[in-house]
């Protein structure tokens, strides 16, 4: 069947949904299943959290054709490619689990530290995706490490960045970073994303890893490396 439009894209995911669920597998949608919601001229995608996703117009056009060409088997544009990525975005918000409560971060809780979290689980799970896609040729990989059409690109490529400098397992990073996600609270991020990385990192403290976490966001400079990064990690070269 020809997909006509995101309604289409959504009934071929609750099918996977299903499919999983009969083998035992958690759902990719935790809390309803997929709807296509409306289209937008302003901003990439949001979603309800409980299987609504709105998109952006040129996205939908996007992963419309992209899954066009995925039924046909032919390659996929990097364009696509990265309008998939904006959707598993959205994909992933909708992998929190709300265990029947409702999406929900108290005034004055900022937002930010949560979609960094998910817009790097979300990257780095890409192979995932493009697996359940069966995807024969789709330039997606330099997309796990920067995808500019992403409002948090900056975030989660100096997250990238610290990951790098202290020699962390990104393997075992990303798993626990990815529970902390789905089963953590929403306004507790920040907190896991510290804890996360004061546990890979021999000899930090929570102090130095709540720095790192929060400047990933809110770092100005030139250089994040030399001036957020390297003093801490000569510090700890100095431990004993």
């Amino acid at each position: 069947k020809k997909f006509n439009g995101v309604g289409d894209i959504a009934t071929f995911w609750n099918k996977i949904d299903k499919a999983r669920e009969t083998l035992g597998q958690e759902r990719i949608f935790q809390n309803g299943d997929f709807k296509f919601g409306r289209i937008n001229n302003k901003y990439n995608g949001d979603t309800s959290m409980e299987g609504t996703i709105n998109l952006h117009r040129k996205i939908h056009d996007l992963c419309v054709s992209a899954f066009e060409k995925l039924r046909l088997g032919t390659n996929l544009s990097e364009d696509e490619c990265r309008a998939i990525g904006t959707l598993w975005h959205e994909m992933t918000h909708n992998r929190h689990k709300l265990n029947g409560g409702i999406f929900h971060i108290p005034p004055g809780k900022s937002l930010d530290y949560m979609e960094m979290a998910n817009e790097f689980v979300a990257r780095k799970t890409l192979p995932e995706l493009f697996g359940l896609l069966r995807a024969k040729s789709a330039p997606y990989k330099q997309f796990m490490i920067s995808r500019d059409n992403c409002a948090y690109d900056d975030w989660v490529v100096r997250l990238d960045t610290a990951l790098d400098t202290f020699g962390v397992n990104k393997d075992s990073f990303l798993k626990q970073a990815r529970t902390d996600l789905f089963d953590g609270n929403y306004d507790m991020q920040k907190e896991l994303l510290v804890n996360n990385m004061a546990s890979h990192v021999k000899g930090m403290d929570t102090a130095d890893a709540t720095k790192i976490v929060a400047q990933c966001i809110k770092y100005k400079g030139i250089s994040f490396e030399t001036d957020v990064l390297m003093p801490i990690k000569s510090k700890l070269g100095g431990k004993k």
